[in-house]
């Protein structure tokens, strides 16, 4: 047979290949042959009214506890009890941190990709709530199982679960955790992009207008601009608020930059929400981040999209996997 022919048959077939998947993207089709889809996992409310951790006792004699939330979404085990598929510290993401609360209401998420697998039929998120200690080790505050049928709810509508709590494994009835949900299909180059901006250091040179609300802290609004939270008077947010530009990666990163140096100092209980929107191979995504003064994170482990908490002069990164916005 002749090489050339089977060369040129090849190339033929992948050229019909590449067109058949650009024309399914541009023209907006989901894949049929495969399963894609976003998990998105909000968290509303943390209440500990006694400030107490898993065994009984306070989280402190003479102050509040200091929570951490560490999370991770469960599709491999959702049936299994507590910590399910999630055996070891690096398949949770930190996704809050706060000091002297036993109360809070917040908006903090958890997003998972799921890519060209068997369909689910639940979802758990594994939840370990931790006191934060400064002398010694953290203490283990509550387990927590956020347990959900896999129900996609279309795109273009966007609908979150109503609002319900977690299971608790050891003080049930006294710390309780609240979460709604959604599960939308996804195209599937959505799985496999790749992140930008990784480990941009802090700027302190610049400064811009900060918008001031009376939102709790980490509160994900979708904004073009610089968010200061009060911790005071906390009120929940609407999830959606058109983007009004785009930008380009230098952009991003000196937009990242100018709304750093104007967040919060030590002398403030405030916080800063960074939020841009960044366009790079024509493809348009958003990054968020939240940075407080007092506390800190590690990066998103690949595949969760999470909002994370930065302690002021950290170096800071976020997960590849972003969802893209049309």
């Amino acid at each position: 047979m002749n090489p050339r022919k089977i060369l040129t048959t090849s190339t033929l077939a992948s050229l019909v290949l590449l067109a058949v998947s650009i024309l399914s993207v541009s023209g907006e089709a989901w894949h049929t042959w495969g399963n894609y889809y976003r998990v998105e996992v909000m968290f509303t409310r943390l209440e500990n009214d006694a400030g107490i951790i898993a065994n009984g006792k306070r989280c402190d004699v003479f102050t509040k506890c200091d929570p951490r939330l560490y999370t991770s979404i469960d599709i491999d085990q959702p049936y299994a009890g507590y910590p399910g598929a999630a055996t070891s510290p690096g398949d949770f993401s930190l996704i809050l941190t706060q000091m002297d609360r036993n109360v809070l209401d917040m908006s903090n998420q958890i997003i998972k990709n799921i890519c060209n697998r068997p369909r689910p039929t639940r979802v758990t998120v594994r939840v370990q709530a931790m006191d934060y200690d400064y002398m010694n080790a953290n203490d283990l505050m509550e387990n927590f199982d956020c347990t959900f049928n896999f129900e996609p709810t279309p795109r273009d509508e966007m609908l979150w679960s109503p609002t319900t709590a977690c299971r608790a494994y050891h003080q049930p009835h006294r710390i309780r955790l609240f979460y709604k949900w959604r599960i939308i299909p996804i195209h599937s180059g959505e799985c496999y992009s790749t992140g930008l901006l990784n480990l941009i250091a802090r700027s302190t040179t610049t400064t811009t207008t900060t918008t001031t609300t009376s939102t709790t802290p980490t509160t994900p609004t979708i904004t073009t601009t610089t968010t200061t939270t009060s911790t005071e008077s906390p009120t929940m947010t609407t999830d959606e608020v058109p983007m009004t530009e785009n930008l380009t990666t230098e952009e991003a990163v000196e937009r990242m930059e100018t709304a750093i140096a104007s967040g919060a100092t030590e002398e403030t209980t405030e916080e800063t929400t960074v939020q841009v929107k960044v366009t790079a191979n024509d493809t348009t995504r958003l990054v968020v981040f939240d940075l407080p003064s007092t506390t800190s994170a590690d990066p998103a482990e690949a595949g969760d999209v999470v909002y994370h908490d930065y302690e002021e002069g950290e170096v800071f990164t976020y997960s590849p996997y972003l969802p893209a916005l049309n």
